[in-house]
């Protein structure tokens, strides 16, 4: 489903829109620039911790950060009801 929307020019276009280089982005997250290149330019696998990094990360923004918390809190709730459920 994700994969859908973040797609390699998605990513580029949050990263860009966040003022930040490869570099900066690389550094922010931990990665090294061939990975922020990776993600610009072919599909690759993005990890729930680091897909919420880098949502918040490309925000800068107060209000859009809060909602894009907003947004990741529904999403931990809704896999701790999964979790809780029966079978």
């Amino acid at each position: 489903m994700f994969k859908k929307v973040l797609t390699p020019a998605a990513f580029k276009e949050l990263r860009v829109k966040s003022g930040y280089s490869q570099e900066e982005l690389a550094q922010l997250m931990n990665w090294s620039v061939g990975t922020v290149y990776n993600y610009e330019t072919k599909e690759c696998k993005l990890s729930f911790y680091d897909f919420e990094k880098f949502i918040l990360i490309t925000s800068n923004d107060p209000e859009e950060r809060a909602e894009r918390k907003k947004m990741l809190s529904g999403i931990e709730k809704f896999i701790e009801k999964i979790l809780a459920s029966p079978g």
